[in-house]
């Protein structure tokens, strides 16, 4: 993954897009003093969980903001 996004030495970060579940998103990754290789295999395993878990995360994710509407932006209705 780290060799299709930019490193940018004065901020130690890398940036760029990422396609994920058939759509792109814009991705940043510090690294400040850690390992850059623990941090991409850490950055791997969430998004491996994302994936599989995408039906869960949609599902809560809707639940989440149907409250939210309905309680806040909605009147309680």
């Amino acid at each position: 993954m780290k060799e299709h996004l930019k490193f940018d030495s004065e901020r130690k970060e890398f940036t760029g897009k990422i396609e994920l579940i058939n759509k792109f998103f814009d991705i940043t990754v510090s690294i400040e003093e850690s390992n850059v290789d623990d941090v991409f295999k850490a950055v791997e395993n969430t998004l491996n969980i994302i994936v599989q878990h995408e039906a869960i995360i949609k599902e809560r994710i809707s639940r989440d903001l149907l409250d939210l509407h309905n309680d806040t932006w909605n009147g309680g209705k």
